[in-house]
């Protein structure tokens, strides 16, 4: 297909995407013109732009789609993530940290390669505050959430477990997106000190703390409390060991913070203990 032939108003918009995202110092100086615009699309005369784009008002519709196209133009890794879990397992046979290692390092490969993440990054700086472009960044997101939430459910199922409260599987798929979008774009800056391994080394310490293969509805305080435990024999000087002044509103205030944070069953005399900072109550 000729260039004349092809889709002139989706050619000059893809050339604005990229005179935006490659020659940003000129756009800054200069501003996205006409002209510029059919120099990168390969077009000679600017009246091709205004064949597509044309009448009061033009130059805005024009800016206004290709703040669009960033975000809808963009790839997703999650796109594809249920058929990367499914193929982990397999190739894993089931075994939970390799299959947890080779999806990080597929997913934050796609992640650091993805010319998409510039595109969201830009629509997000640039163009957020327009509603069709929110709009279009909410369902972009969700659509990787809930592809999250699909494979995580699957997972944990496989798996047998649960989260441990707060979190649950929209909650992880939210913090694995963030946490592999803001890795690839400080390795795009400073590739020296992100290695391709350390994504994975970051969800499998956040897996082994969030996941409960016992099912016993644990907070992920609960997970730290060994830690918890241990400093404060290790530094037991700085323990009070004097009984608070009104022990009895002592023991509801902590008593009361637990219930809210865990719920009513969890709460256990060693974590009220640990509220009121004191180890000789019981």
């Amino acid at each position: 297909m000729s260039r004349e032939d092809a889709n002139r108003r989706e050619v000059l918009i893809n050339a604005g995407v990229d005179l935006l995202l490659e020659d940003g110092i000129h756009v800054l100086d200069s501003g996205i013109t006409v002209e510029r615009v059919c120099q990168y699309a390969q077009y000679s005369s600017p009246s091709t732009f205004s064949a597509e784009f044309s009448g009061k008002g033009a130059k805005r519709r024009f800016i206004e789609e290709m703040f669009l196209a960033l975000v809808s133009g963009s790839s997703r890794a999650s796109d594809h993530l249920g058929e990367e879990v499914g193929r982990a397992v397999a190739h894993a046979n089931g075994e939970p940290i390799q299959v947890v290692r080779e999806v990080a390092a597929w997913n934050y490969k796609l992640a650091r390669d993805d010319p998409g993440d510039l595109r969201r990054m830009a629509a997000i700086v640039l163009g957020r505050k327009d509603k069709r472009v929110e709009a279009a960044l909410i369902a972009d997101y969700r659509r990787a959430t809930q592809n999250g939430i699909d494979a995580y459910k699957s997972i944990l199922e496989k798996w047998g477990a649960t989260l441990r409260r707060p979190f649950t599987p929209m909650t992880l798929a939210v913090v694995l997106t963030a946490l592999v979008e803001g890795l690839a774009r400080r390795a795009r800056a400073e590739p020296d000190i992100v290695p391709d391994s350390l994504f994975s080394d970051a969800v499998v310490g956040l897996i082994a703390g969030i996941v409960d293969v016992d099912q016993r509805d644990e907070h992920v305080d609960d997970a730290a409390a060994p830690i918890s435990q241990a400093v404060r024999l290790t530094y037991s000087s700085v323990v009070n060991e004097e009984l608070p002044s009104d022990s009895r509103k002592a023991i509801l205030d902590a008593a009361r913070a637990e219930f809210g944070r865990r719920g009513y069953l969890l709460p256990r005399f060693r974590i009220l203990r640990t509220q009121l900072g004191c180890r000789c109550m019981y």
